[in-house]
């Protein structure tokens, strides 16, 4: 019997629940599945949340093929492709290595072979993922500048010296604003950012020298800080 490792993903958590959810115990059951199907051993699973399929530098992604490679387990199972990843070049790339290692990659919805048929349809597949993926990004791009562009905030935190409304838009706090005015004032007298992130500190607000670069680099903070 062939030992493999699991792999599980899922891009973004947040407060996603129910039956739209792809949970992680869904996707374990489905390696479950590949794994009777194949007559595999599944020797460990690799959860890795909040992780983006575009990203090639995951822990858990590289530790699965560092198992495969070091001959600890002989394949990698999956839900499907786009759950090992969401890139054409990424995942030619590790099949390439997991094949050189005499390994294999399971996928517990997608059957493909090894000859070249089989590599046809499994590039294919990486490259509608890689599509969804791409055109995802972009609507999140246009919806974010939409919100922005109608003064709504999408940031999770919200920015020295603002306030949110009830309406989401942001407003000028009255007790941070003049800790954001003082700063700018401290960059036009010649000070440097880790002076004025030292006294916002002193003042009660932590930051740090790149935090006080981006917010100085701000054009609507400026504008405003200095109209």
């Amino acid at each position: 019997m062939r030992k493999v490792v699991g792999y599980v993903r899922v891009s973004v958590v947040g407060q996603r629940g129910g039956d739209s959810f792809l949970s992680p115990t869904l996707q374990q059951e489905q390696i479950a599945v590949v794994a009777a199907r194949e007559g595999l051993e599944v020797v460990d699973v690799i959860e890795e949340l909040d992780a983006s399929g575009g990203d090639a530098t995951r822990p858990g992604f590289e530790r699965a093929l560092s198992m495969v490679e070091s001959g600890r387990v002989e394949g990698i199972a999956v839900w499907n492709l786009s759950r090992w990843t969401r890139s054409l070049s990424d995942g030619v790339a590790t099949l390439a290595r997991i094949e050189a290692a005499g390994g294999r990659l399971y996928s517990a919805t997608e059957q493909f072979g090894e000859d070249a048929g089989g590599r046809l349809y499994r590039n294919i597949l990486l490259s509608i993922a890689q599509s969804e993926r791409e055109r995802a990004a972009a609507g999140f791009r246009q919806a974010r500048a939409s919100a922005v562009e109608r003064g709504i905030t999408v940031a999770g935190k919200i920015p020295l010296g603002y306030r949110r409304r009830a309406d989401r838009r942001l407003e000028v706090g009255p007790d941070a604003a003049p800790l954001v005015q003082h700063a700018f004032e401290m960059k036009v007298a010649g000070k440097g950012h880790s002076a004025i992130a030292r006294w916002l500190t002193e003042q009660g607000c932590d930051f740090t020298s790149t935090g006080v670069r981006y917010m100085l680099s701000n054009r609507a903070r400026r504008a405003r800080a200095t109209s």
